[in-house]
């Protein structure tokens, strides 16, 4: 049976809890699928990170995974890290990514705003404590999966719209400092 995360919106194996295990008084339902969850998705994020440096090494492109941090709290590119910002798409960072280790479309944002030399800042919002900052996310922009690609503030969407945007040209003019 497969399953949609309510964290990624990608598909998942999933199983449902047999009734000798609903009945089990000593801890409830939902705490042992909570823990089954959390280590399911750990499993997951170190298979995305796997396939991510297999698929760089295959096409021969530069590989750099993303950044390893806390959910939400963000880690910058650049030689000098700024302070977290509080808010969804700071005007002040040229390119801000929220995404997750397991997304491959996630690394793709990341090694393209670094391709592309632009001031980067990721934000891991994996794992249970990322979630609340997904569905805060999920409300604010309308898309509902990872990767959540802010430009100079401007929600752009996810990676085929930043590449679209530097295809055309214009992530660049875009992520340029505002006088």
């Amino acid at each position: 049976m497969l399953v949609i995360d309510d964290v990624c919106g990608c598909a998942r194996p999933g199983y449902a809890l047999g009734v000798a295990e609903a009945r089990d008084g000593s801890r409830s339902v939902l705490e042992r699928a909570r823990d089954r969850l959390g280590g399911a998705l750990e499993r997951v994020d170190r298979v995305g990170e796997k396939l991510r440096e297999a698929v760089g090494s295959f096409s021969g492109a530069e590989h750099r995974a993303a950044p390893s941090t806390a959910p939400g709290r963000p880690v910058s590119s650049s030689s000098t890290a700024r302070e977290p910002s509080s808010a969804f798409g700071d005007p002040a960072r040229a390119v801000q990514v929220f995404g997750r280790r397991s997304c491959f479309w996630s690394g793709q944002a990341v090694r393209l705003a670094e391709r592309a030399r632009l001031d980067l800042s990721y934000v891991e919002i994996g794992g249970f404590e990322g979630a609340a900052v997904f569905q805060r996310l999920k409300a604010e922009t309308g898309q509902s999966t990872v990767p959540f690609v802010f430009v100079r503030g401007r929600f752009v969407g996810g990676f085929d719209d930043l590449e679209r945007l530097h295809l055309r040209g214009e992530l660049d003019e875009m992520a340029a400092p505002k006088p």
